[in-house]
């Protein structure tokens, strides 16, 4: 286990962060926070994409899907998962959840995520680019963004 981690459970630091990774190769620079005792609940675990940098006039249009990898070896996997779109208008600006997912699902005893003191988690970032559907119906732009 990484020191940084175990600093944040035991309370010595609030979060971990990624490493910057980008939307595409000339796409906006993101990195990700997970808070192990929560951001504003210590009884979950808060996970957030933040926007790193890029113009000040360029809006991030965005679905994020995070996903908490099943290591249990069976057939039929139970990711968790959970996705949220919005806009990320500045550097710093951020979208997650503050409650992702209840640490007691995480502290029992064989569960489903947690081999070997580790965890997976993706993160999927699908950049909505609004000019590519303002042709279409209302309803079918909100049917685009919301699909992930």
């Amino acid at each position: 286990m990484s020191d940084e981690i175990q600093e944040n459970i035991d309370g010595n630091k609030p979060c971990v962060n990624s490493r910057p990774f980008q939307t595409s190769i000339r796409g906006h620079r993101l990195w990700a926070r997970v808070y192990f005792h929560g951001k504003t609940n210590p009884k979950f675990i808060s996970v957030h994409v933040h926007r790193n940098f890029g113009p000040a006039d360029d809006i991030l249009d965005a679905a994020v899907k995070f996903v908490l990898i099943d290591q249990n070896t069976s057939n039929s996997p139970e990711h968790y998962t959970e996705s949220c779109t919005g806009k990320m208008d500045d550097v710093g600006s951020c979208l997650g959840f503050d409650n992702f997912i209840d640490k007691k699902m995480l502290e029992e005893k064989g569960n489903r995520y947690v081999r070997n003191d580790s965890i997976y988690l993706l993160i999927y970032v699908k950049q909505i680019d609004q000019e590519k559907i303002a042709h279409l119906p209302k309803y079918v732009q909100d049917a685009v963004k919301n699909f992930f």
